[in-house]
């Protein structure tokens, strides 16, 4: 019954992410609630999905609206000048391997952004911090980040060939990425950190 619970809450926190993420703008304050909401409710069996939730959408939204929303620019823009690379490959060999670099930003700027999210939605700090941390996890922790990338590639792929499995592909997805990144988060988390986890 207890496991049962946890699945119906992890599929609600979906439903909710899916909901407040219809604006488009506010995906970013939606990631990091749906990421805190889960790490409370479900993992440490805090119960209260929606009160978590909603707690850290509120609280996180300017920030982590900050965050996707140049997330969102900067993939967009490098996206769009890959793909004109790609096309200038038959003129301009050399632009082909261009474009494949700037794939490879692409992939890193992605995987920044789901630290920096998570990150946002687990601790206190400036802007400037959460980024400047989240980059130095991504590097730090190359094999893991590769495997969050990974990850979000196959819910994208599966939401796009089945659209009707997308609250099913973020809960899984949720599920992964919070026993991935609590690894890496409670490595840098000092003893005083843990101990108050444990106490909350």
């Amino acid at each position: 019954m207890h496991g049962f619970t946890k699945v119906t809450d992890t599929l609600l926190l979906s439903l909710l992410w899916l909901v407040f993420s219809i604006p488009v703008v506010t995906v970013g304050a939606s990631c990091s609630g749906l990421y805190y909401a889960y790490h409370k409710a479900v993992r440490q069996d805090g119960g209260h999905v929606f009160q978590y939730f909603w707690e850290a959408f509120r609280s996180n939204f300017k920030r982590s609206t900050v965050i996707w929303l140049s997330l969102l620019v900067f993939e967009a823009l490098s996206l769009f000048t890959c793909l004109m690379l790609v096309l200038m490959r038959q003129q301009l060999p050399i632009a082909g391997v261009f474009g494949a670099m700037g794939g490879v930003i692409v992939c890193v700027a992605l995987v920044w952004g789901i630290y920096a999210l998570a990150y946002q939605a687990r601790f206190e700090n400036s802007l400037k911090a959460v980024m400047k941390n989240s980059a130095l996890l991504v590097v730090t922790n190359a094999p893991k980040s590769l495997l969050l990338l990974i990850l979000f590639g196959a819910a994208a792929v599966l939401t796009v060939y089945r659209p009707v499995l997308i609250v099913v592909a973020v809960a899984v997805y949720v599920c992964l990425t919070n026993f991935i990144l609590e690894s890496v988060f409670r490595n840098i988390m000092t003893k005083e950190d843990l101990q108050a986890e444990l106490e909350r």
